[in-house]
């Protein structure tokens, strides 16, 4: 993995690129929504001219594009948390990355202290092989990712030109699921209560 350095930077918010990616994000995100949306009565055409031995196969279909409809809605809220990480923390550059099947890792410096090196996953079980970030990942190992947050709790990835969009939430399992125990060492009363504000489950 390449090495990390910490930007100096406030807030990434604002920085007028930073929001012009956001809204790239937003836009790039609706119309994959409304692509999605738009299977649906292309799909119940098929079905309506097909023979019914092949009512199984639009089954799964059907079971297929729901599934992408769901990840399409919940991928459009992350772009309001998106812009909730953006208006607290600063971005940081080289940060480092890896891909392990249909799993992106990525290395950041914890904020209490920046020789602690902290890596944070993007996991992408199903289809993983067609996610941007993993395509990306693969076929660019040496090239540097921006990162904004705290990568023991969440953050934001995003490509050093701002303008492409393509931003990524990312988080630590624990941060967002309340089912499992939220982190407590080694996080100060400062770190906790930024990361509190965007979010995430702190101990």
């Amino acid at each position: 993995m390449s090495s990390s350095t910490v930007s100096t930077a406030a807030c990434a918010w604002d920085d007028p690129t930073t929001r012009r990616g956001w809204r790239t994000t937003l836009v790039q995100h609706a119309a994959l929504l409304l692509l999605t949306l738009l299977l649906f009565p292309s799909l119940l055409f098929t079905i309506s001219v097909t023979p019914r031995w092949l009512a199984p196969l639009w089954t799964v279909m059907g079971v297929v594009v729901m599934y992408f409809l769901y990840e399409r809605i919940r991928q459009l809220r992350n772009v309001t948390a998106i812009r909730r990480v953006l208006r607290i923390y600063g971005w940081s550059s080289a940060l480092g990355h890896s891909v392990s099947r249909s799993i992106c890792r990525f290395e950041g410096h914890s904020p209490d202290d920046p020789a602690v090196s902290v890596s944070v996953q993007l996991r992408a079980p199903f289809a993983g092989r067609f996610l941007h970030w993993v395509r990306w990942c693969r076929a660019n190992d040496g090239q540097k990712v921006r990162f904004c947050g705290d990568p023991r709790f969440i953050g934001v990835v995003a490509h050093t030109d701002l303008g492409k969009g393509r931003m990524r939430l990312v988080a630590q399992r624990e941060a967002l699921d309340s089912r499992m125990s939220a982190r407590r060492k080694g996080v100060s009363e400062q770190a906790r209560e930024r990361a509190r504000s965007v979010g995430a489950r702190v101990g």
